[in-house]
């Protein structure tokens, strides 16, 4: 039974942490696009 009670408690950690990491990645890549793309639309503006 503790196996188990482990198990699905590393489950569940694990579960929110990839939709953490997920969720941060998508922002970085954003943050990084919107860096380079913003001085580029002013250039040809």
């Amino acid at each position: 039974m503790k196996k188990d009670d482990i198990k699905d408690d590393i489950k569940d950690e694990t579960n929110p942490m990839c939709l953490l990491l997920l969720i941060h990645s998508l922002m970085a890549l954003f943050v990084i696009s919107g860096l380079l793309f913003i001085p580029v639309n002013h250039d040809t503006c």
